[in-house]
């Protein structure tokens, strides 16, 4: 008896059917995104560097280990920040240190974050890095932002980086009172907070 052309078709849709979900399964879920920006600032500017992650919805994840290296020469670290971050009201351990054999010239932000309750959806912004800019920095030279380390939980979910950098401009913006390069509402606040002040009041800005 000669197989009919149905039976043919159900043969090979169904190895189809196996060799489609072996690919699957050997794709594995897809890593979430850890990445810095890249900020251009003025010298002596304060600037807030995100730290952004990726949809980690359903990923319960309670814990958020990083390090993040940078110019000591351009740059200096300052707070960390969670204020309208996915990580607002964690617990958190931050420290600054010279790495060993630089000459003080590279600069690492150690930090650790933890809550007993996961998140449970969201992409965006996981915190905020505070960098002051030298005085003494030159229009053009750059610092890049480098993961020494970005670990979500005990290593799952899988992470893959996208490193960041802080360039000098020289700002021009008009309204741009903090030298970020950007008028946003930070700008306002200290406009708001310097209005009407005169010569003479040690918070008078002539600028």
């Amino acid at each position: 008896m000669k197989p009919s052309i149905w039976h043919a078709t159900g043969i090979i849709g169904l190895y189809l059917f196996i060799f489609i979900r072996g690919a699957a399964a050997q794709v594995g879920p897809v890593p979430v995104v850890v990445s810095l920006p890249e900020l251009r600032a003025a010298p002596g500017a304060t600037i807030q560097a995100p730290v952004s992650v990726s949809d980690i919805t359903g990923l319960k994840v309670s814990a958020f280990d990083l390090k993040v290296t940078y110019d000591a020469r351009i740059l200096k670290a300052g707070r960390l920040i969670t204020t309208g971050s996915l990580t607002e009201g964690w617990l958190a351990v931050h420290t600054v240190r010279f790495v060993e054999g630089s000459l003080d010239t590279l600069a690492l932000v150690d930090i650790g974050l933890a809550s007993g309750e996961p998140i449970a959806s969201g992409v965006g912004a996981m915190l905020f890095l505070e960098f002051t800019v030298s005085d003494s920095a030159e229009i053009g030279q750059i610092s890049p932002l480098i993961f020494s380390e970005a670990v979500l939980n005990s290593g799952t979910p899988l992470v893959t980086i996208r490193n960041g950098a802080i360039a000098i401009f020289e700002s021009v913006l008009p309204g741009d009172f903090n030298g970020d390069c950007r008028v946003d509402f930070v700008d306002f606040l200290l406009f708001v907070t310097h209005f009407g002040l005169r010569a003479g009041n040690p918070r008078f800005d002539s600028t």
